[in-house]
């Protein structure tokens, strides 16, 4: 959209968007129910904590952004409600992955075997419909991490990283 104004108003258009741009730029802090106060890290742009899950952390990222705050919402559900979300990523997993178990030279791995050797590691929110969960391998991948990508109707895609 293109706007014309005068020199005056142009002026004024201006600083009042500096002001915006600043405020959201210096919006360092993030204030969440579950989690408390979670600094901004510019260095990746994402707030971070960590969640103790079966006497494991996982760190949770939420990367800045517009709806920041219905992203944290969406976070604050998942751990709520983690046993549920961990069970169904699992699941989704092992059903993707298992076919490559025996190329990874583990050929006598059953579906439980897989299932169960997976631990979670991370969540990284990019949007409220935009995330993905982060598993250690249990070493059955030769110690790769297997991400689960989800979308707003829940995981979509399992590849192997590292």
């Amino acid at each position: 959209m293109n706007i014309f104004l005068d020199d005056n108003n142009d002026l004024f258009f201006n600083e009042q968007l500096d002001i915006l741009f600043e405020a959201k730029l210096n919006n360092n802090i993030l204030q969440t129910q579950l989690f408390g106060t979670l600094k901004l890290d510019r260095k990746y742009n994402c707030f971070e904590c960590e969640y103790e899950y079966n006497n494991k952390k996982i760190i949770l990222a939420i990367h800045n952004s517009i709806d920041v705050e219905k992203t944290v919402s969406k976070l604050e559900s998942i751990i709520k409600n983690f046993k549920f979300y961990d069970e169904k990523m699992r699941f989704f997993a092992t059903k993707k992955l298992i076919s490559l178990v025996g190329e990874w030279g583990s050929k006598n791995i059953t579906e439980k075997d897989l299932y169960s050797s997976m631990f979670p590691k991370w969540i990284n929110m990019y949007s409220i419909n935009n995330y993905e969960f982060g598993y250690s391998d249990g070493g059955i991948f030769g110690g790769h991490s297997i991400l689960i990508r989800c979308n707003s109707k829940g995981p979509v895609k399992v590849t192997l990283a590292g």
